[in-house]
Formats: C-alpha cells, sequence, structure tokens
C-alpha cells in the first residue's frame, strides 16, 4: 500500500526547553531533574541550549511556532533575565503564532515574607513573554505534601498560587490524587481550594509507581484501587459543576483554555526539544525522526555538539501507527483519520481494523472522520491503545 508524501508544512510546530535543577529529587519523580548541591551553573546551561536551538534552526526555519514550553525540574529556580533571554532568542529568530501559548511550569516555593519580592518575579516573567503559568502544587494538605517528599507546606502552595493569580491569567494548576495516606476528603479539598482562585486549568494526575524512583525502592502503602477511582470520578464531577471541561483523561479546562502544547503533543505534531534530556520529533518530506540529548545536564554543557545528542532514530510504520493512536485516543474529542494521514504519511485504511474491532467491543465511537473513545474506552484506555500495537 503506497504511502502519502508528508508535507512538514501543515503539521503544527512546538518548542520544548527543559531547565532540569530541582531544590530536592521528589521521591516519586521519574523525570529528568537533579537536585542543586551548592549551586548550578544557569549561565553557562542557558548559553548551551541557546547554542543548540541557533544549530537546529536551519530545520525549522520556515515553519511557525505554535507554543513554547519551558518545563523542569524547576524553572523558577532560573532567574527572570535567564527565561527572557531564552524567550526572546527564539522569538527574535523564527516566526511565532500570532497567539502562541508561552507555559512556564513553577514549584509553589515562598515564604510569607517574600511575597513582594515573588510577585516582582513573576511580573518580569511575565514581561518575558510567558503567558501562561503552570503550578505543581499536587496537594494544599501538610501530610500530604510531606508524604510527597514536598519542600513547601499548604500555606506557601496557597500563597504563592494567590501571587501568581494577580500576574497571570492563564494558570494551570497539578494536582495529585491516590497518595500515601490520602483521603477523599483531602482531595475534594485541594480541588475545590484550587478553583476558589481565578484558575483555568487543573491537571489531575494518579500517582504512578515509577523505576528509578525513591517510592519504587521503598514503596508506600497506596489507597486501594477502589477508592483512587472514587477520588476520580468524585473531583471530575465536581470540576464539571465549576464549568471544567475533562478533554482529556487527566486535564481539565474552562472554555478555550485547553493547553495548546500540550493537545499538540497528543495529537503527534511536531516537537523541537532542547537541554538535558530534551526529546524532538520531526517530520520531513519521507520520514518523520526523532532525537533527544544527554540527560545529565553538566554532560549537557561540556560535551561537544554531536555528543550531546544521545540517539536519533527514525520512527518506523508500525510506531507511527501506535504512537499516533497511544496519545490521540487519551483526548476526549477523539482523533481526525486525516491528521493520521497527514501526519504519519500512512493511509486510514491501515487502522480500519482495530478502529472496528475497538467499536465492537464498546471502546469507540465513530463520527465521520472523527474517532474517539467512548466512557467504557477511555475507562479502559490501556485496553483500547493495545488494539493499535497489535495491528
Amino acid at each position: 500500500m503506497k504511502n502519502i508524501l508528508l508535507d512538514e508544512s501543515k503539521i503544527p510546530l512546538s518548542i520544548y526547553l527543559h531547565l532540569p535543577w530541582c531544590k530536592k529529587k521528589c521521591p516519586f519523580c521519574d523525570f529528568n531533574s537533579h537536585e542543586i548541591k551548592n549551586h548550578f551553573p544557569e549561565k553557562e546551561y542557558c548559553e548551551t541550549l541557546i547554542g543548540d536551538f541557533f544549530r537546529y534552526l536551519p530545520l525549522i526555519k520556515d515553519r511557525k511556532v505554535k507554543t513554547i514550553f519551558i518545563g523542569g525540574g524547576t524553572p523558577n529556580l532560573f532567574s527572570a533575565d535567564s527565561i527572557k533571554l531564552l524567550v526572546s532568542k527564539i522569538r527574535n529568530s523564527i516566526e511565532l503564532d500570532a497567539n502562541a501559548e508561552i507555559t512556564m511550569e513553577a514549584n509553589p516555593d515562598i515564604n510569607e515574607n517574600e511575597e513582594y519580592k515573588v510577585l516582582q518575579q513573576l511580573n518580569l516573567l511575565k514581561d518575558a513573554g510567558v503567558n501562561r503559568f503552570s503550578i505543581g502544587i499536587q496537594s494544599f494538605n501538610n501530610k500530604q505534601l510531606k508524604n510527597l517528599g514536598r519542600t513547601y507546606n499548604g500555606d506557601q502552595a496557597h500563597l504563592f498560587l494567590s501571587t501568581a493569580d494577580k500576574v497571570f491569567s492563564n494558570i494551570n494548576v497539578d494536582l495529585m490524587y491516590g497518595t500515601p495516606e490520602q483521603l477523599k476528603s483531602n482531595a475534594i479539598d485541594d480541588v475545590n481550594l484550587t478553583c476558589s482562585f481565578e484558575i483555568n486549568h487543573i491537571s489531575m494526575y494518579q500517582l504512578a509507581i515509577e523505576p528509578n524512583t525513591l517510592f519504587y525502592k521503598n514503596t508506600p502503602t497506596l489507597p486501594e484501587e477502589d477508592s483512587i477511582w472514587n477520588i476520580y470520578e468524585s473531583n471530575s464531577e465536581i470540576l464539571k459543576n465549576k464549568g471544567f471541561r475533562k478533554y482529556e483523561i487527566s486535564a481539565f479546562s474552562t472554555s478555550k483554555k485547553e493547553c495548546k502544547h500540550n493537545l499538540n503533543y497528543w495529537k503527534f505534531g511536531d516537537y523541537l526539544g532542547f537541554g538535558a534530556g530534551a526529546h524532538s520529533k520531526l517530520t520531513f518530506e519521507k520520514r518523520v525522526k526523532r532525537h533527544n540529548f544527554n540527560k545529565n545536564p553538566y554532560k549537557y554543557i561540556n560535551s561537544s555538539d554531536l555528543s550531546r545528542i544521545r540517539t536519533i532514530n527514525k520512527i518506523e510504520q508500525k510506531d507511527l501507527i501506535f504512537e499516533f493512536m497511544l496519545n490521540g485516543l487519551r483526548l476526549v474529542d477523539g482523533v481526525n483519520l486525516l491528521d493520521f494521514e497527514i501526519r504519519t504519511g500512512l493511509t486510514r485504511k491501515l487502522i480500519f481494523s482495530p478502529i472496528e474491532t475497538a467499536m465492537k467491543r464498546g471502546l469507540l465511537d465513530s463520527e465521520g472522520l472523527i474517532v474517539k473513545p467512548t466512557a467504557k474506552g477511555l475507562n479502559f484506555l490501556n485496553d483500547l491503545q493495545m488494539l493499535f500495537l497489535e495491528n
């Protein structure tokens, strides 16, 4: 069966910047984050990251960037000047969409006497171009925060969110459920307190015990599965009643405030990542390729241009099918089969068989060229996704 010629100009492009340092490595975290010992080489790291951006710029110079996402780690450990430098170098070198979303992650470390200082920093970040602020609060409950190894308490989380709410009109809050010793009432309190602010996006993640984490080595006692599911269902209903719509398995937003960056990732758009451990996916005329950088931030800084890259590989046909559906089926609105063809270069006929199987099992609905998971499909998402791996 003949493949369709890929056209990268039809595929949205995002840029991701990874700032990997944290005050402390959380026991559940399997992201590429590194605990600060005494200090970290902020200036040298930013210079290396910018150098890599200009090295890859010829690959994307004729394309428009829809989103920039500054993640970590804890990006707010970096100065506002560094963030401004990173954003301005990109903004001045490539065309950004008129409504480009520029997100920065932060952890809510703040002391009572630092409110004015943090307020100044957040205003500087806004002036630097950040227009969406994502705060990893996880919980406002002191016991829960201690169990999760966080470096702040509930009052600090509340103060930080209150301060950010004065600066940004587009805020996401990360909340975690299914955590050690968590009661349903704790999780409900977290959602209600978050919604007492002018928040338009909430990411609600179930705690997962991942390899190479402290929790994996010393696994804590977690709530029963039925209790965890009950927390998720109850908080989903609360958010619905407060005007939030679930648009992805773990993401809820008010009208038109979905995370554009994550949507591009889930819809198999292109993204170019810079910084230690950052991943990229880029489309060319006859192939889709991935690469990623060395995960160690010190090796990332000190390595030569080529040795900073760990892997480069072409995504094979079977992997294109699975990866497109793996992420797209997380979306409540599902996937467009025309997008499947445009973004994989494959004919949609290749996935008709697993789509039919999924529909017979009540896991998928079909509306013209749109296929989307049913309520059952979202509840048994892994089973639904696996049908396309078998394909």
